[in-house]
């Protein structure tokens, strides 16, 4: 039903015409992680992610935009009075496609966009903990995950066959019950190694960004933020990791890009008044993945995103003017 109500509103030109509204109050900000085609998607993630966005659909996306929205990089963001609202795109964690698709579409358009990039994957000697989780996931199957987290933990049940609801319980698991990150890291290699699905070199030095890659880009006009270095939980993390994490991070990245790192995005969207405390201690701005348009008053630190990897225009239209979670309180 969502569907059908959102392609009508975007014919009538209703959804179009609430965004439009919102330019003197709110600017908006998109989150997208791979922009490849089906032939490079590399790890299946359960459907709860929907990471992966099609070349071809990002330059609807971007078709979108130009046409209802002024793109601005992050230094070009400012209040005041304008015809369209602004909008911010942005992706997370450093994947290769961000290079060699979602650049060369934003070039087309003459897009900025602004990358947070997790730095551990400029080293190219592993996954990223949850990638490596993925990649063991699909290979060894579920029945062989539940096998192995059962014995850790104990206490929560991990059955069933959909493989999404045990992930998402996994991930609680993961961010509250481990008390390290370093601990979480090894949990899962230990996962990877008792089912001989550790993710080979060939595979990883394909699937993230380069250094040179990220200095091509920024000399380029595009922009950069930490993801810590990791992509650690830091929540779940000791006071020592979560300063490593935040302080190593940005000074890869800004020894990488030549330019002053002062933006930030907590891994899966994951903050508590102690992680927000110390990332603003390093940054001016912190990105979070709670979906709603920001006021010019928001608190920088508590940015809100879209995930709009996988919709069509009209969808996308949809969610941006918040006719989506109208339709939500109102059905409730």
């Amino acid at each position: 039903m969502k569907n059908i109500i959102s392609q009508f509103l975007y014919q009538v030109g209703l959804s179009q015409r609430t965004i439009a509204q919102a330019a003197e109050k709110f600017y908006y900000v998109v989150n997208y992680h791979r922009v490849c085609p089906k032939s490079e998607q590399g790890i299946q993630f359960p459907d709860f992610f929907d990471l992966r966005t099609p070349p071809d659909l990002f330059a609807q996306h971007l078709a979108f935009y130009q046409k209802h929205f002024e793109v601005v990089s992050l230094s070009q963001l400012s209040g005041g009075l304008g015809t369209k609202p602004k909008l911010l795109i942005t992706f997370d964690d450093g994947y290769r496609d961000n290079h060699d698709h979602a650049f060369r579409v934003l070039q087309q358009f003459e897009m900025p966009a602004l990358f947070f990039v997790a730095t551990e994957v400029f080293e190219q000697e592993r996954l990223l903990w949850d990638n490596q989780f993925f990649y063991s996931l699909e290979r060894a199957g579920l029945a062989a995950a539940q096998n192995f987290f059962s014995k850790h933990f104990p206490n929560e049940d991990l059955g069933g066959s959909n493989v999404n609801q045990v992930c998402r319980k996994l991930f609680q698991l993961f961010a509250n019950r481990v008390s390290s990150h370093e601990q979480r890291i090894q949990l899962i290699l230990d996962f990877a190694s008792l089912t001989n699905s550790l993710a080979p070199h060939t595979f990883i030095e394909n699937f993230y960004l380069t250094r040179e890659q990220v200095t091509a880009m920024a000399s380029a006009g595009m922009e950069f933020g930490a993801h810590t270095h990791r992509h650690a939980l830091l929540p779940g993390s000791t006071d020592l990791e979560m300063d490593f994490e935040l302080k190593h991070s940005k000074e890869i990245l800004e020894s990488v890009t030549a330019k002053n790192i002062s933006t930030f995005c907590y891994p899966s969207g994951q903050f508590n008044p102690k992680v927000k405390t110390a990332v603003g201690d390093q940054f001016a701005f912190a990105f979070t993945t709670q979906e709603h348009k920001n006021t010019w008053s928001q608190d920088p630190l508590l940015l809100g995103r879209f995930n709009v990897s996988t919709q069509q225009p009209h969808y996308l239209a949809f969610e941006l003017s918040e006719w989506k979670n109208k339709l939500k309180t109102f059905l409730a």
